[in-house]
């Protein structure tokens, strides 16, 4: 993982700011300061994850900040939070960041312990089935380039929200025995959809 002096300089600009936050702050709080470091450091290609998307879907977010861009970068942890860099696979301009985010979503809850990303994923159906078909169709196309589990996981929602032709378009980039495999992780028991 290659750093250059800007990325250094970002963020160290990240954790001094951040270390003037004190006592139990929210993720608002934070991203408000983080945001101008953004816009300085490279605007069009990092964004913050969207902290009412993260509630929606149960998400936590004490003490976490989540960003997301077109490099790896190591994580920031100091004191009193964790900032955490995801590597965003495809190009970034505004029109795309909320779906983008979406994607982001998936990477997140997957990491979660069994009972919550039930749930996590009963909510993300109902945030997949608002979409438009043609966001839809954009979420398939931005997915391509994400890892197996995004795909699988988006491609398995889109099958319970009655799109088969869209589902089947995103799991056909699996192999069989990837799909079987993330099957039970990925789809929602009856008992546990809202």
């Amino acid at each position: 993982m290659l750093t250059d002096d800007r990325d250094i300089a970002f963020k160290r600009r990240l954790v001094s700011t951040l270390n003037q936050l004190e006592g139990d702050w929210e993720y608002k709080e934070a991203a408000a300061l983080v945001k101008p470091i953004l816009a300085e450091y490279q605007a069009s290609s990092w964004y913050l994850l969207d902290s009412d998307m993260m509630a929606e879907l149960a998400i936590s977010t004490h003490r976490h900040i989540y960003i997301s861009g077109p490099r790896r970068l190591s994580p920031i942890e100091t004191k009193d939070y964790l900032v955490t860099f995801l590597m965003q696979p495809n190009p970034i301009s505004k029109d795309v960041i909320s779906y983008l985010q979406i994607a982001d979503m998936i990477l997140l809850f997957q990491k979660q312990p069994e009972p919550l990303l039930k749930i996590t994923l009963a909510k993300f159906k109902i945030l997949v089935d608002r979409l438009t078909y043609e966001e839809k169709k954009l979420m398939i196309q931005l997915t391509r380039k994400y890892p197996v589990f995004v795909r699988a996981c988006l491609g398995l929602v889109l099958a319970e929200v009655n799109q088969p032709l869209l589902s089947a378009k995103l799991l056909q980039t699996l192999s069989p025995h990837t799909l079987n495999r993330y099957k039970q992780k990925c789809i929602i028991p009856a008992a546990n959809q809202p």
